[in-house]
């Protein structure tokens, strides 16, 4: 770590320490920074130390490309408390429950009026109540986005605009059906995965929300299930045509419709929606269901290349293999996350690219491999995301790294790995 890397973390963690923040202010110097001068001068007038603390705020601990200074998770609880931390203007948490109460009992301690993002995920034990003495905390939060348990009866906040709820952990849902009061809250964004077995789907309406206009449940597509005794699946078309506020809706968006009853469901959702945009997130290439809905308020994404199964889809393999004994592994699942990022930003060339790969994979037999151009195969791959996002950054880079020992004219083949 560098010295001013260093220094910076002793001032978050004591950003009261008038030495260490003077010798950060002739670090700054020596560097050509101006900032070294502007703390050294307001170190003079001890009526001004406020307001440096508040600049010490948005200068130790942006977020990356943004205006806001995060805390992060419990080990800053320290910095929530020391003057430094009224500045704080969202904060992003990741902490077993025990730890989260901890985290959120800090923010409590003490008003924080610039404080307008709190995201928190919290696992296990739950629930974790949130009510009026974390209202008066963060009485200008604006962003509210939980994952896990969350007891929000008592959390009647006048200003949040903006509600993401999400539930990775199986107890994670039980205080989903309780009632909110959120009267400013405009966007609803639910991410249930894996929908708890301990909570009757049809209990949650998510009553509470009398300025709703925007609602996402783009993110509840159907999850592997390996045992069906700890984990189901929601219908979530049926589960939002029952919805009882749909009708002040503007815009919906929904995963996509993928059997003849979910298109059912969807013809209900836009009868009871008459004022809505309605998005279906994701269209599979082999999954027509509900396309005859399809108008000017009611769009479909452009199709998605793989089979819209996804009880198999993270388990198929293939072998990639090429001219001079050249054979690469390759997992749908890495292929599939990888697309999820980039398909819809990429040109309707690279769509079809991988309809074409897709198509081929479908196709495919251990004993019927299908042939591919590999300039075709190189261009889909390329397309990928080329930040590391896991396996599918893995497998973009181990095909990229294929041009040096196939051209681009030579065919390849794929087949299931044997």
């Amino acid at each position: 770590m560098s010295q001013r890397a260093e220094l910076e973390a002793a001032l978050r963690a004591s950003p009261g320490d008038t030495d260490t923040l003077l010798v950060y202010a002739d670090l700054l110097m020596t560097e050509g920074d101006p900032r070294g001068e502007q703390i050294a001068i307001e170190l003079r007038d001890p009526a001004r130390r406020p307001l440096l603390e508040r600049w010490l705020a948005s200068h130790l601990a942006l977020e990356p490309g943004g205006d806001h200074l995060h805390a992060f998770d419990e080990s800053w609880i320290p910095f929530l408390e020391s003057p430094i931390g009224e500045f704080c203007r969202g904060i992003s948490g990741l902490a077993r429950m025990e730890n989260a109460r901890k985290l959120v009992d800090a923010i409590a301690a003490k008003p924080r009026p610039f404080l307008t993002r709190f995201k928190l995920t919290a696992g296990f034990d739950g629930p974790l109540v949130l009510d009026e003495r974390h209202v008066a905390a963060m009485p200008n939060l604006v962003e509210l986005e939980l994952d896990g348990d969350y007891d929000l009866r008592a959390f009647r906040h006048p200003r949040v605009t903006k509600l993401r709820r999400a539930s990775w952990s199986l107890n994670g849902l039980r205080s989903w059906p309780s009632p909110l009061d959120l009267p400013s809250c405009r966007e609803l964004v639910v991410d249930f995965k894996p929908w708890s077995p301990k909570v009757d789907p049809d209990r949650v309406t998510f009553e509470g929300l009398p300025a709703l206009r925007s609602f996402d449940v783009s993110e509840c597509e159907p999850q592997f299930v390996r045992k069906k005794a700890d984990r189901t699946n929601m219908d979530v078309h049926r589960w939002v045509a029952g919805l009882p506020w749909l009708a002040q809706l503007e815009t919906i968006r929904l995963p996509s419709v993928r059997t003849r009853s979910q298109a059912r469901e969807l013809a209900k959702i836009i009868a009871r929606a008459p004022h809505a945009t309605i998005e279906i997130a994701r269209t599979y290439s082999r999954c027509a269901a509900g396309l005859e809905h399809a108008s000017e308020r009611v769009r479909f994404a452009p199709p998605w290349p793989w089979l819209p199964d996804d009880t198999v889809h993270d388990h198929w393999q293939y072998r990639l293999i090429g001219p001079r004994n050249i054979e690469l592994d390759m997992l749908s699942g890495a292929i599939g996350t990888g697309l999820e990022r980039v398909f819809h930003l990429r040109d309707e060339q690279f769509r079809q690219d991988w309809r074409t790969i897709w198509n081929a994979l479908d196709a495919c037999s251990r004993w019927f491999p299908k042939k591919l151009p590999f300039d075709l195969v190189l261009r889909a791959f390329e397309g990928l995301p080329s930040e590391q996002i896991g396996s599918a950054t893995d497998l973009r880079t181990a095909v990229l790294a294929l041009r040096h020992r196939i051209t681009p004219d030579e065919i390849v083949q794929v087949a299931p790995k044997s």
